[in-house]
């Protein structure tokens, strides 16, 4: 994660931070947010989201309620997403991300996103790498 995150950080070549949300803050996002916080990225987190009524701020960052996505979005430009939310969420969280001005998004829900080409998505399944592993682990000589 380090590497990646020196890469992205290489590739956004300007002085001002590239804002991003977490949609569906928990152990990922927390585990993700203190790679942000602990290595000098060009990258801020400006904004959580949760379902509920009450989002508590969510490790020190600040935090909304889902219903407040495509304003919270809109209103601090922010332009890129991590998107780790239910699959039954995943698809309608990210059309609002879109309409809201999104153009980058880095899905961890087990839905693959089709959006339209000017959206950059990177899909990222964990459960299909989960079983990649899984299956090279029990080729002959692995075990």
């Amino acid at each position: 994660i380090n590497e990646l995150i020196t890469k992205i950080s290489d590739a956004i070549d300007h002085d001002e931070p590239e804002k991003v949300a977490f949609i569906g803050i928990g152990e990922l996002g927390r585990t993700v947010s203190e790679y942000f916080t602990r290595f000098n990225s060009k990258l801020v987190i400006a904004a959580t989201f949760r379902f509920g009524l009450n989002p508590q701020p969510a490790y020190d960052l600040p935090c909304y309620n889902i219903s407040e996505l495509p304003h919270i979005i809109s209103k601090q430009q922010i332009r890129i997403c991590v998107v780790a939310v239910p699959i039954e969420f995943a698809k309608d969280i990210s059309a609002i991300l879109v309409h809201s001005g999104v153009l980058g998004i880095l899905n961890f829900s087990s839905v693959y996103l089709q959006l339209p080409p000017h959206i950059y998505v990177e899909n990222y399944d964990m459960i299909t790498k989960l079983e990649k592993v899984a299956y090279f682990m029990k080729k002959p000589g692995n075990l």
